[in-house]
């Protein structure tokens, strides 16, 4: 069983996600960031252009630390599904890796001077409203920013506050 967890007080969460549908060779990120008490922050969606799903997971982690440090949340936890995108990110050596530019690019940001910067995994089940976003991105030609929720995750997110838990898939 999985549920979201909210962060310590004064602390954020971000979630995001990226996607690859393979037939379709579709892919978007998207992700929120949400407070302690699990209210939406700020969220997005958006189309992007890469061949593996891997790629999309490093665009989403660097989008999601972007747009936070940018809003001013500068306290995060950063939780992912990917984590081969963590362990790129945290313990590889990259230099000869396909995405090393992206890897050092999300390294650059992680070292500014936040009061906090933590980048954890969590299993998907745990961050279903960010895999909507991304797939939301990967069926759509447009950037959206949304700084209210989108009515279709409302009850998701009313759920992940009150501590819901779901069923972990077996793969």
């Amino acid at each position: 069983m999985v549920r979201w967890e909210a962060p310590p007080c004064g602390t954020f969460k971000i979630n995001m996600d990226g996607g690859f549908i393979l037939k379709s060779r579709e892919a978007g990120i998207g992700g929120l960031i949400r407070n302690s008490d699990g209210q939406w922050i700020i969220g997005f969606s958006e189309p992007v252009k890469v061949e593996r799903v891997l790629h999309a997971e490093l665009l989403a982690i660097k989008k999601g630390l972007k747009l936070a440090w940018n809003v001013g949340c500068h306290n995060v936890i950063y939780e992912t599904d990917s984590t081969c995108s963590l362990e790129l990110i945290k313990w590889a050596s990259t230099n000869v890796h396909i995405f090393r530019e992206v890897i050092g690019e999300i390294r650059k940001i992680c070292e500014r001077k936040w009061e906090r910067v933590e980048l954890v995994h969590v299993f998907r089940e745990g961050n279903q409203c960010t895999d909507y976003l991304a797939k939301f991105g990967s069926r759509h030609p447009y950037h959206c920013l949304w700084v209210f929720s989108l009515y279709t995750l409302v009850k998701q997110l009313e759920d992940d506050a009150k501590g819901t838990f779901y069923f972990r898939r077996k793969l």
